[in-house]
This record gives structure tokens, C-alpha cells and sequence, in this order.
């Protein structure tokens, strides 16, 4: 065989890729308000729920923020692979 004549077709899954980036994109869409409802709960609301005085909070805020800017990272590079490979 020469290797002009050999080739493979493979079935694309069209849908399925739009299908899994629509989730993709509603999942990111989430995490994008969860982020920007982050520190934005009146300050007498959270200390009385959590406990916490300023500086706790900030803390906790700042922790809360970098846990969902790396989940956000995450889901944006599985989105921008998945995106790319199609």
C-alpha cells in the first residue's frame, strides 16, 4: 500500500462538543458569580454567622477567592483544550 491511499475517517461527535462546552461554559458562568458575590455579605451578616472579627474575615475571604480563582483555572484550560481540539 502507498501511503497516499491510506487514510482513516473518524466520526467528529459534533454535538456531543457543543453539548460538553455549553456545560463547560454554564459551569464557569456559576463560578464567575460566585466570585464576584464573594466579601460582598455586610460585615455584621458574617461576623455574627462565622465568628469571625475583620481580620479573620479577610483571611477567609482571600482563601475563599484563591480556592475558586484555581477552580476557575482549571475549568477555563479544559475549556480552551476542549474548544481548540474541535
Amino acid at each position: 500500500m502507498s501511503s497516499s491511499d491510506d487514510f482513516a475517517v473518524f466520526r467528529g461527535f459534533e454535538q456531543l462538543n457543543v453539548q460538553v462546552l455549553s456545560f463547560m461554559q454554564n459551569q464557569l458562568t456559576q463560578k464567575e458569580e460566585e466570585l464576584a458575590t464573594i466579601g460582598t455579605e455586610p460585615w455584621s451578616a458574617h461576623r455574627k454567622t462565622h465568628g469571625l472579627d475583620q481580620i479573620g474575615l479577610a483571611e477567609e475571604t482571600r482563601e475563599m477567592r484563591e480556592k475558586l480563582l484555581n477552580e476557575i483555572a482549571t475549568l477555563l484550560h479544559q475549556y480552551s483544550e476542549t474548544e481548540n481540539a474541535h
